[in-house]
């Protein structure tokens, strides 16, 4: 069999043994098979090239024909903008990103797509109108950081259908949200009042005395915890026993919990544990016995209320064994500050928004106290697990001992303000600083680190 090209936009052509010849063709308008996603073809055989080329030619005719009069008009009544952008991520994006960012991308176009009106839209009602309205409707209401992942997908939605002839111009490319930027003139004395970021010293006491007097709750000995220790809420829930060395006073931070969607479901969700933020692993002190009692009690707690735990976790829903959910974690803290009359500062944003202290806040209020009082920010964003952002960093490696040594309790700085000024710390904190010793030593893991390239 001999194989002919033929010239641009009119197919090849096969010739076979019997003596017959294939001809293939490609839609003139290239028009994509909605089953394939690839340019439509029609191959036919027959005697005579011309023959071949001339069927071949009538039947992808005939095609663009009921692409254009029956298929596109259907599409354009049947689904809405808003479903496309459902079956874009599930065809182009799902198989390249995480399953917790493909569900992060479905509740943004729940949250600031579906509900508007543009979601219920045909395809054939879009225009740069209707796409101002919409980005009109999002800038009074959200900040552009917000609604940023959804204006992207309605971008990247309508490139795809552009490409695919469902729709002829990408109209949310067309035009930009605009943003009023306030005249500090205009600004009321009260939109500039500063809220609370973390908890004060009154707060955290108030931890401390419930931890100690045994109140009833299941979220005391996390507060405590998570102020001691500056660790995410979500890695919290990852934690296992045989992470916990009480022995040695430390932490193994391996992993974190999010949420994908369960395989082969397009709704129903669970929760999974993969690597952590920064993906690198983290070893960190336990700095207070306080801190030892809460591991403690949430060991005592699982072993008591939890008769199933098969992933060995320090503290899961006691019911199933499973891992806690940010979701459920934030309701029983809000409840312990609640009954300990812990001012959260709740408060409605611009947007409309109901917001105030949570959870997380324990962390924020973790790294505060710290810088507070002076120690080394390295130290520091090792213990939190932050990524490294100056280049001396990855070269610097702090050890536990290093930072038990230099970082003192939280609680106890915030219970019990010292007069003291904190030792000097001598760990490096530009190359500036570094001795010859550390140069010689940095220049060593240099060259061993790039022997190969030089």
């Amino acid at each position: 069999m001999a194989r002919e090209k033929r010239e641009k936009g009119t197919g090849h052509v096969l010739y076979k043994p019997n003596g017959r010849v294939a001809v293939t063709v490609s839609s003139p308008k290239g028009y994509v098979d909605p089953k394939t996603g690839n340019v439509k073809r029609k191959k036919v055989t027959a005697d005579t090239e011309e023959e071949a080329l001339r069927l071949a030619t009538e039947e992808i005719l005939a095609w663009e024909r009921w692409f254009e009069e029956d298929f596109l008009p259907k599409q354009g009544k049947t689904l809405t903008f808003g479903e496309y952008i459902l079956d874009y991520l599930e065809r182009e994006v799902r198989g390249t990103i995480s399953e917790s960012a493909y569900l992060s991308y479905k509740r943004d176009v729940k949250t600031y797509v579906e509900r508007y009106a543009i979601y219920r839209m045909q395809l054939q009602n879009l225009n740069v109108k209707v796409v101002k309205v919409y980005y009109d409707c999002l800038t009074q209401k959200y900040v552009p950081s917000s609604i940023k992942v959804a204006v992207q997908l309605c971008q990247r939605t309508a490139d795809w259908l552009v490409g695919r002839h469902l729709l002829q111009e990408n109209y949310f490319r067309l035009i930009k949200p605009t943003y009023e930027v306030p005249d500090e003139v205009d600004l009321l004395p009260e939109d500039s009042k500063k809220y609370k970021e973390v908890f004060t010293s009154e707060d955290i006491q108030k931890f401390m005395d419930a931890m100690h007097q045994h109140i009833k709750s299941d979220y005391v000995c996390v507060a405590i915890f998570l102020l001691e220790t500056g660790i995410r809420p979500s890695e919290l829930s990852a934690l296992q026993n045989s992470d916990i060395d009480l022995e040695n006073r430390t932490i193994s931070v391996t992993k974190t919990v999010a949420t994908r969607l369960k395989k082969g479901s397009t709704e129903e969700t669970e929760l999974y544990a993969k690597v952590t933020k920064n993906h690198e692993n983290r070893v960190i002190p336990i700095l207070s016995d306080i801190c030892i009692d809460a591991i403690k009690e949430m060991q005592t707690k699982t072993a008591m209320y939890c008769k199933d735990n098969p992933k060995n976790l320090l503290y899961p829903i006691f019911c199933t064994g499973n891992f806690r959910t940010s979701e459920t974690m934030e309701v029983g803290f809000k409840k312990v500050c609640d009954m300990l009359d812990i001012d959260r500062d709740v408060h409605i944003t611009k947007g409309g928004q109901k917001k105030g202290l949570c959870l997380y806040a324990c962390r924020h209020t973790f790294e505060t106290r710290l810088e507070e009082q002076g120690y080394n920010p390295i130290v520091i964003g090792a213990m939190l697990g932050h990524t490294p952002t100056v280049g001396l960093q990855h070269y610097t490696h702090i050890e536990v001992s290093q930072m038990a040594s230099q970082l003192k309790s939280p609680t106890t700085l915030l219970s019990t303000p010292s007069t003291s000024t904190p030792t000097k710390d001598t760990t490096p904190t530009s190359l500036d600083d570094l001795t010859e010793e550390q140069e010689i030593e940095l220049v060593r893991k240099l060259m061993k680190k790039y022997a190969d390239k030089l």
